[in-house]
């Protein structure tokens, strides 16, 4: 018997796999910033150590996005001005006047990444 994958299903697995990609050095993305079509979103990530400071790290279909706040595992800001990043993919490059959203991670999306907060 075939068991259906749900749109939940497909957003975990897309939050996980993004937080697999994050290598040593680098932070979970932290802004967001959507294709003039509106249907890609950009994550951008901030690289404290060496690099540029922030960078476009993947990009996701806005309705993984949009899973993903609905299930609680993110929450999206207000639109303001984005930081200068590097990268781009067609849609995505940074432009002086273009917003962004800020990208947080609630605890139930820490859960779902095992992405653990530093202990100090």
């Amino acid at each position: 018997m075939q068991v259906m994958e749900t749109v939940n299903d497909r957003a975990r697995a897309a939050l996980i796999s993004l937080r697999r990609s994050i290598v040593p050095g680098e932070r979970f993305p932290d802004w967001t910033v959507t294709s003039p079509s509106g249907h890609l979103i950009g994550m951008i990530t901030e690289t404290p150590y060496g690099g540029p400071r922030y960078r476009l790290k993947t990009a996701v279909r806005a309705q993984t996005v949009a899973a993903w706040v609905a299930a609680g595992w993110i929450t999206l800001g207000a639109e303001e001005q984005l930081p200068e990043y590097e990268g781009s993919r067609p849609g995505l490059r940074w432009e002086p006047e273009r917003v962004g959203r800020r990208l947080v991670l609630t605890e139930a999306g820490r859960e779902v990444t095992g992405l653990r907060p530093i202990e100090w």
